[in-house]
C-alpha cells in the first residue's frame, strides 16, 4: 500500500507539472489534475496494482516530453524513456511511444506551421533523444525484448496474428461495447461495480464476482473510458476558437482515437494483435476531450457557445437515456444514470454562468466543488466499498494462507532433498479464475503456472505429450502443468501431492499419505526421481511421438526423448527400441524404472533458481536429465568445461556425459547479455553525459 501511495503521489507530481507545461490556466489547474489523476484508468485500473506504475511511467514521460518540446530542456526525455524502457519493459515502451509520435504531431502542429526544413530538424532531435533512452537501457532492455519476441504467444504457434489481422480493418463489435464504452466513458459504474456482488458457482466451489452487465462482464477488462463529465460538455468549443491549421490539426486528432472505439481492429493493432483489451490505452480515446476543453478554458477572451453547448449536452443525455435495456435488461443502473444526468445539467449551467463576468466568480467555485462531488462519486465503489481482505481474514486459514503454508514448512522441516515439486488436487486462491500460480505465493515448486508469455519449450512439452491442445492460446496462458497426468509428475521431479479430498484421487498413482496439517494430506510419491537423474537409453521425438499417452509417459521413464539433431551425437547411448514397449504397465514396471533413473543421479550441493551445483558419478556414459524447460541461457560445466546441453523429452534440458565423476555446476546466464551490449549501453550512457555537460556550459554561457 506504501509502494502504490508513493507511486500515485508522484503520478500526480507529474500530471501537475504537464498540465502546467501546456498552458493550462491555474485557476483551472486544480480541475484538470483531478479529472487525470482520478480518471478511469487510475480509479478502475488503479485496483490493478500494475496501472499505478504504467500511469507513473506515462506521466513522467508526457511531463518529459513536454520539458522538451515547451522548455527546450530535452535531459529528461530519454531518462524517462529508459526509465519505462528499463521497468515496463519494449511491450509499453511501443504503446506509450505511440501515443507520444500521435501526440507530437498534434501538439507541432497546433503551434507552428508546417516548414519541412523545421519539421524535419524538429522529429531528427526527437527521434534522437528517443534513440538515446533506448540505447541507455540496450543491455537489459534487448535480452528482454529478444525473449518476448521469442514467445509462441507473439510470433509462434500460440499467436493470434494471423487470426486478428485477417479480420476487416472497418468490421464493427458487437452492441454491447458500444453501450459499455459509452457508459464507462460517463461514469465508472454506469453498468455495475466492484461494489455490489453476486453469488456464483464453479467446479463446486462458490465465489463473488462484482455485478457488472458491461463488456465480456468483466468490470476490469471494460473499457476505462471515463475521463469527468466537464470535459465531455467542452471538449466540442474548441472548435469555435483558433485558425484554420488548428481546427483541422484537432479534428485528426479526435478523429484518429475515435478509430480505435468505433472499429475493434485498431484496437487489437496496439497490443500487436495478441489479444482484444482495452486496458491502460483507454486513456489515449479520451484523451482530446480532457485536453480540448481545459485548453479552451484557458484561451484568453475565448467565449462560450452557448447553442454548440446545449446540442452538447442534449446529445450526451439522449445518449445515456436511450432505453438499452430492452436488449441488455437491468444492464444500466438508475441511481448512477440519475447521478449522471444531474451532473451534467449542472455543470452545463455553471460553464454558461462562468462565461457571464458578473457571475464568474460564484461560477467557478461552483464548478469546482461539482468536480469534486463528480470524482469522489464516481471513484468510491472502485476504490471504498471494494471487497478487500480483512486483518480476521488475513490471519485465518483461508485463501493463500491456509494449511498449505504449514504443510510446505513441515516438508521443508522434514525433508531434506534440495528440489522437488509438490502438486495440488485444489487451489487455495478465493477469485473466480481458479489460482495457478499458487506455487509462487505459497513457497514451494510446482508445474502449475499462469502467465501472459510462458516459456516457449514448457508450453511445446505440454502440447506434444497431449497435456494442452495444440496452439490453444487461452490453455498456454492458463497451463494446468502435468496436475491431471501422475506418470509425467514423476519425470518432473513431483514428491509430494497435497490434498483436502476426503478420498485423495492420489492414492491410486503411487502416493502415500504420511501426515496432516489441519485440512492438508501430505501424499508422498514412492516413485520420485530427482533432479538430475540419468537415461542410458534415448528415443527419437518422430517414433515417441506415435504411442499413445499411457506409452509416452512410461516410455519416459525408460528413455530420453531427443531430436534428430541431439540423437546424431549419441553414439555411445543405446537407442530404445519400439519393440520393448508393453502392452500393460504395472506397479512393479514403474518401481523397476524409477529405481533405473536414479541409480546413478545428481547429488545436489547448492541449490539456488538460477545456480544448481553437485556431483555425479557415471559407470559409462548417460544422459542427464533435468525437467527445467530448455534455453539456450543455461549453462552446464562439467569438471571446469562447459557441455552443450540439449532439449530432451520435448522441452527439457539434458546433456550427455562421458563415464567417470563430474563436478556439475548447471547456471543461468542470458544469453543475450554480452559484454559487448554492455559497453555499447555505456557508450550511451556516456554520451547522454556529454550532451549534459554541453547544455550547462551553453546555458551558463548564454546567461553571462
Amino acid at each position: 500500500t506504501v509502494v502504490l501511495m508513493i507511486e500515485l503521489l508522484f503520478s500526480t507530481f507529474f500530471i501537475y507539472h504537464y498540465i502546467k507545461l501546456i498552458g493550462i490556466d491555474k485557476k483551472w489547474i486544480p480541475a484538470a489534475t483531478l479529472f487525470l489523476t482520478f480518471s478511469g484508468v487510475l480509479v478502475l485500473g488503479g485496483t490493478w496494482y500494475l496501472q499505478f506504475y504504467n500511469i507513473l511511467t506515462f506521466s513522467f514521460l508526457l511531463w518529459a516530453f513536454e520539458k522538451w518540446f515547451v522548455q527546450n530542456k530535452w535531459i529528461w526525455f530519454p531518462l524517462a524513456l529508459f526509465f519505462t524502457f528499463e521497468s515496463k519493459g519494449i511491450v509499453f515502451v511501443a504503446i506509450f511511444l505511440l501515443f507520444i509520435f500521435f501526440y507530437s504531431l498534434y501538439r507541432y502542429f497546433e503551434e507552428y506551421d508546417f516548414k519541412l526544413k523545421h519539421f524535419i530538424r524538429h522529429y531528427a532531435i526527437l527521434g534522437g533523444l528517443t534513440l538515446l533512452g533506448l540505447a541507455m537501457n540496450i543491455y537489459l532492455g534487448y535480452a528482454s525484448t529478444m525473449a518476448l519476441l521469442e514467445q509462441p504467444r507473439v510470433s509462434g504457434e500460440y499467436s493470434q496474428l494471423d487470426k486478428n489481422v485477417s479480420q476487416s480493418v472497418f468490421h464493427l463489435g458487437d452492441k454491447l461495447m458500444y453501450v459499455t464504452e459509452l457508459m464507462r466513458t460517463l461514469g465508472n459504474n454506469l453498468m455495475g461495480s466492484g461494489k455490489v456482488f453476486r453469488q456464483m458457482a464453479q467446479n463446486g466451489q462458490t465465489y463473488l464476482v462484482p455485478d457488472f452487465k458491461g463488456w465480456q462482464y468483466n468490470y476490469f477488462e471494460a473499457p476505462w473510458t471515463y475521463i469527468g463529465l466537464l470535459s465531455l460538455l467542452l471538449f466540442p468549443q474548441i472548435f469555435t476558437v483558433g485558425n484554420k491549421r488548428q481546427k483541422i490539426t484537432r479534428a485528426l486528432f479526435l478523429a484518429l482515437w475515435a478509430l480505435p472505439l468505433i472499429f475493434p481492429y485498431f484496437r487489437k493493432a496496439f497490443w500487436g494483435f495478441a489479444g482484444d483489451y482495452y486496458r491502460f490505452e483507454s486513456l489515449y480515446y479520451v484523451f482530446p476531450f480532457f485536453y480540448f476543453s481545459f485548453r479552451f478554458l484557458s484561451t484568453p477572451k475565448a467565449k462560450l457557445n452557448l447553442p454548440v453547448l446545449l446540442l452538447t449536452l442534449a446529445i450526451w443525455l439522449i445518449l445515456l437515456h436511450y432505453p438499452y435495456q430492452l436488449e441488455f435488461k437491468d444492464a444500466i443502473k438508475s441511481s448512477q444514470k440519475f447521478f449522471a444526468t444531474v451532473v451534467l445539467i449542472a455543470e452545463a449551467t455553471a460553464i454558461y454562468w462562468f462565461f457571464k463576468p458578473a457571475y464568474k466568480k460564484w461560477a467557478y467555485p461552483a464548478l469546482l466543488a461539482l468536480v469534486f462531488i463528480e470524482i469522489t462519486y464516481n471513484s468510491d465503489a472502485a476504490v471504498n466499498n471494494r471487497m478487500v481482505i480483512s486483518k480476521a481474514e488475513y490471519k485465518a486459514k483461508t485463501g493463500f494462507n491456509d494449511f498449505t503454508i504449514d504443510a510446505v514448512k513441515w516438508l521443508k522441516n522434514n525433508d531434506s532433498t534440495a528440489f522437488y515439486r509438490i502438486n495440488k488436487d485444489y487451489q487455495s486462491g478465493n477469485a473466480v479464475h481458479g489460482s495457478l500460480n499458487d506455487a509462487e505465493a505459497q513457497g514451494y515448486f510446482g508445474t502449475k503456472s499462469y502467465k501472459s508469455f510462458q516459456q516457449p519449450n514448457y508450453l511445446r512439452a505440454l502440447e506434444k505429450l497431449g497435456v494442452i491442445p495444440p496452439h490453444n492460446e487461452s490453455a498456454g496462458r492458463w497451463s494446468v502443468g502435468f496436475s491431471t497426468r501422475p506418470v509425467l509428475q514423476i519425470m518432473a521431479h513431483v514428491k509430494y501431492n497435497f490434498s483436502k479430498s476426503a478420498q485423495p484421487e492420489f492414492l491410486r498413482f503411487g502416493y502415500e499419505e504420511i501426515n496432516r496439517v489441519g485440512d492438508v494430506k501430505i501424499l508422498k510419491n514412492k516413485y520420485f526421481l530427482p533432479l538430475g537423474y540419468t537415461y542410458d537409453n534415448y528415443i527419437p521425438e518422430s517414433e515417441h511421438s506415435r504411442m499413445n499417452n499411457t506409452q509416452q509417459d512410461f516410455t519416459l521413464l525408460r528413455a530420453c526423448v531427443a531430436d534428430s539433431n541431439a540423437a546424431n551425437n549419441f553414439t555411445d547411448v543405446q537407442k530404445f527400441a519400439l519393440k520393448d514397449t508393453f502392452p500393460n504397465y504395472t506397479w512393479e514396471n514403474l518401481q523397476e524404472f524409477t529405481n533405473e533413473r536414479k541409480k546413478e543421479h545428481l547429488q545436489i550441493t547448492y541449490f539456488k533458481h538460477d545456480d544448481i551445483r553437485g556431483r555425479l558419478k557415471l559407470s559409462k556414459t548417460k544422459i542427464v536429465f533435468f525437467a527445467i524447460p530448455f534455453d539456450a541461457s543455461w549453462h552446464l560445466i562439467s569438471n571446469g568445461k562447459e557441455v552443450k546441453i540439449f532439449r530432451a523429452n520435448y522441452g527439457f534440458t539434458a546433456a550427455l556425459l562421458p563415464a567417470g565423476e563430474h563436478t556439475i555446476r548447471l547456471y543461468f546466464f542470458p544469453k543475450e547479455r554480452s559484454r559487448t551490449w554492455l559497453w555499447i549501453t555505456l557508450f550511451f550512457w556516456l554520451v547522454f553525459a556529454g550532451l549534459v555537460v554541453y547544455q550547462l556550459k551553453f546555458t551558463q554561457k548564454k546567461n553571462k
